[in-house]
């Protein structure tokens, strides 16, 4: 009995160590550099014209992509 209480404290501990590691969500440090260096309004211009572009891939994808490459 009190070997399965061990066990079980041992795991409860490894768990809490896990969660207190990983709770906080750590920025990339690529996304830290970009937040220095470039302005809000340009990150929100540059996220918008992401998005467009890959829209625009999913949705005439195979006709723009055949163009990149020969058959």
């Amino acid at each position: 009995m009190w070997k399965q209480k061990l066990r079980i404290y041992k795991i409860e501990r490894k768990e809490r160590r896990y969660l207190q590691k990983y709770a906080k969500k750590k920025e990339p440090w690529i996304e830290q550099k970009f937040a220095q260096k470039v302005p809000k309004k340009l990150q929100s211009t540059l996220a918008s014209a992401f998005i467009k572009a890959f829209d625009l891939i999913f949705s005439k994808g195979v006709s723009w992509i055949e163009k990149t490459y020969d058959k």
